[in-house]
């Protein structure tokens, strides 16, 4: 093992950079009544700096993502897809 002396710096990120220059994920998951994860998944790749987020949840449960969605991410960040049940 070796020993970290100092902490790694993350690129400093362009000033006329938009969502399409960070980088695009696509969060496939969900099930009737289990989206926590998704939405852990979801808020995790926003905050590690992806430029755009969007998550494929079963057709059943997109209106319930959507509510929890707007509650906790900011909807200009993220988009729901639609994944066939």
């Amino acid at each position: 093992m070796k020993r970290v002396r100092t902490i790694p710096t993350l690129v400093r990120r362009l000033r006329d950079g938009h969502k399409g220059t960070f980088g695009t994920v696509l969060v496939v998951a969900g099930s009737q009544g289990m989206l926590g994860a998704c939405m852990l998944a979801a808020t995790a790749a926003l905050r590690g700096g992806a430029g755009l987020v969007r998550a494929a949840v079963p057709a059943g449960t997109q209106a319930a993502f959507a509510d929890r969605k707007s509650t906790r991410l900011n909807s200009s960040h993220s988009s729901v897809s639609r994944m066939p049940s």
